[in-house]
């Protein structure tokens, strides 16, 4: 309702003003912590009809506060900038993903000289991002399986369910007619209560976030290895530890918390208790 030349004499905090968009809600009411929302999803019996009903009494009440629609597609919007590996909610305690990094690590036999390539074990709790790592002597049945233990050992808990790849250590068969478990790999699974439900072949979405994981290990894990040289698979466990810890204590971008924080408070209480003994493998 003014002129140009009555407009360009206006000072700035004058003219952003008169340019707001006056009348919108996004004047009135406060917006939600989005981080802190996307971590309580993670809870198995949280939802975003709760979360949203508390954001309402924390405004004051409903008409201070914006609606429910509002509320999902902004908290929508905001999990599409966090890293695609991380916008899947997780229910804590739920799950436990399995693979193995594709880059092997070698140790040199000291008597003859020879080299011997040995796998690096990667599982992740998907709610935290929580690994565990150990190098191991090959895939097969029994490294595999000792690596398990090792594993649930390390995180003080069992998830609901094992999430591994379609690897036979594992996995026998995984198609249309269904999938077959490796009996070996289902006896670890009745000792540790807990079932088996394999990732989908080819579809690399269903396990995003130990992808990321493994990812991870190899830039700040394996390459600080690249120079040095190893002479048995538990010298390379014995330098994973102290490169392990400082991973899981820097900090996510988006989440402003560390793996460790997450597991300590968001994770580690939802894991099932271990069984009296360790699982020993049999053949």
């Amino acid at each position: 309702d003014i002129s140009y030349d009555e407009f360009i004499l206006l000072n700035d905090s004058k003219i952003k003003s008169m340019l707001s968009c006056n009348g919108k809600k996004e004047d009135k009411y406060p917006i939600p912590n989005w981080n802190q929302v996307h971590l309580e999803l993670r809870n198995k019996i949280v939802t975003l009809a709760l979360l949203h009903e508390e954001y309402i009494t924390s405004c004051g009440g409903e008409d201070k506060g914006y609606g429910y629609t509002w509320f999902c597609n902004n908290y929508k919007k905001f999990s599409k900038k966090i890293n695609p590996s991380m916008r899947l909610v997780h229910k804590a305690g739920e799950k436990i993903f399995i693979d193995f990094s594709g880059k092997t690590m070698p140790i040199v036999n000291e008597k003859d000289g020879t080299i011997t390539d040995v796998q690096i074990f990667v599982a992740v709790l998907p709610a935290s991002g929580y690994p565990f790592v150990i190098a191991i002597p090959s895939q097969k049945k029994r490294d595999f399986i000792e690596a398990h233990c090792d594993m649930v050992e390390y995180f003080k808990g069992v998830s609901e369910l094992f999430v591994p790849d379609n690897l036979k250590s594992a996995i026998i068969s995984n198609n249309k007619k269904g999938i077959v478990v490796n009996e070996s790999y289902a006896e670890l699974c009745r000792h540790y209560n807990c079932a088996v439900e394999p990732a989908r072949p080819k579809q690399p979405q269903d396990k995003g976030i130990v992808e990321q994981a493994v990812q991870g290990i190899q830039r700040w894990i394996l390459a600080v290895f690249r120079h040095r040289t190893f002479y048995s698979v538990d010298e390379i466990n014995q330098a994973i530890v102290p490169l392990i810890d400082k991973y899981n204590n820097r900090i996510i971008k988006f989440i402003g918390k560390s793996r460790y924080e997450l597991f300590e408070q968001e994770e580690k209480q939802h894991l099932q208790p271990l069984p009296a003994n360790r699982y020993i493998y049999k053949e």
